[in-house]
């Protein structure tokens, strides 16, 4: 019975987040945590989606002739639903054969807390689905361009698509959505370090999206200018160069933050920020939209566990990630 398994990373937004939603270029890096799917041949009369995650359940459904999906839980998460009908479209899936679906997102789920972490789930998820059902399929079209596609119909045409590449690439990378496809790779800082927080809450990337609208503001075009500037220079700048840019980074992430209302430097980050302010090899700033995940980047070792200690003291989940320098895997066929 045929088999197909893949998996793509989950990111980080280094720096350029909101930024990169305009023609600004952005830092993301794919992570060790990883979206695992499998689809394989079964028994029975109906195929059958089994998600493992955010979102535990089997959920077995039929697809008809014009790839339209009739699920035969009513109780069936419409989120699920709508991603699914999205990829059997997408796939135009006719099949003699019945096949069970499996989606495993549990990487980036905390159990104890009920809560997904903001480590780009969706996206990780989409870009391994798009690698299998574009391998089972025999799909003539990128996984890349189906990916970008398949994410932006999912989110309703809104984000930029750096977690979509970072998961689709691995490594750590300068993007511009307007140059996705020169997205280029760069090496990571031997001279620097750094480690992930979470703030053990849970923000929905699309709200905070819809809260940004101003393209205009001075707030935004600044942020623009610095993202550029930093993406442009991230390799030439020796550490303390960097980290005082990355400061600057900072005091305009927080007063974007502050103009629309984002509160970005919630639940946590305002105080790691300002634990971090007077150190002069130590930054801290909260990754991407929502704002619940930080990264403390420092060229000292010392005042880097000394964050992390200030962190953990406050509540604050830490998190000894690395860079993943694969992008989407398939890991079996057979």
């Amino acid at each position: 019975m045929k088999t197909i398994r893949t998996s793509a990373p989950g990111k980080i937004v280094v720096l350029g987040e909101f930024a990169v939603l305009d023609s600004a270029s952005a830092i993301s890096m794919a992570i060790n945590k990883r979206a695992i799917v499998t689809i394989k041949e079964r028994p029975g009369d109906s195929h059958l989606l089994r998600t493992i995650g955010y979102e535990d359940g089997d959920w077995p459904f039929n697809i008809d002739e014009r790839s339209k999906l009739s699920w035969v839980d009513s109780a069936t998460p419409k989120n699920i639903k709508d991603l699914l009908e999205i990829f059997c479209l997408k796939f135009m899936i006719q099949s003699d054969f019945k096949y069970e679906f499996i989606l495993d997102s549990s990487c980036f789920f905390d159990e104890k807390k009920n809560k997904k972490i903001g480590f780009g789930s969706s996206s990780a998820l989409i870009v391994a689905m798009t690698a299998a059902f574009a391998k089972l399929f025999n799909s003539e079209r990128s996984v890349g361009n189906l990916a970008h596609e398949i994410h932006s119909d999912f989110q309703g045409r809104l984000g930029s698509g750096i977690d979509v590449q970072t998961s689709l690439q691995g490594g750590m990378l300068v993007y511009n959505r307007n140059r996705a496809a020169n997205s280029k790779n760069i090496e990571l800082r031997p001279d620097l370090r750094f480690k992930i927080f979470w703030s053990g809450e849970e923000v929905i990337t699309i709200d905070q999206l819809k809260l940004f609208s101003d393209y205009n503001a001075k707030s935004f075009r600044l942020l623009c200018d610095i993202s550029n500037k930093l993406s442009s220079n991230w390799c030439e700048y020796d550490k303390e160069k960097l980290i005082h840019e990355m400061k600057a980074y900072v005091k305009y992430l927080e007063e974007f933050s502050v103009d629309f209302g984002l509160d970005l430097f919630g639940v946590n980050h305002k105080y790691l920020s300002e634990y971090t302010k007077n150190m002069n090899d130590a930054v801290y700033k909260p990754c991407g939209a929502g704002g619940d995940i930080g990264i403390c980047i420092s060229s000292s070792e010392s005042n880097l566990n000394s964050a992390v200690c200030y962190a953990k003291s406050i509540g604050m989940d830490v998190f000894d990630l690395h860079c993943d320098q694969s992008g989407y895997l398939i890991e079996l066929e057979n």
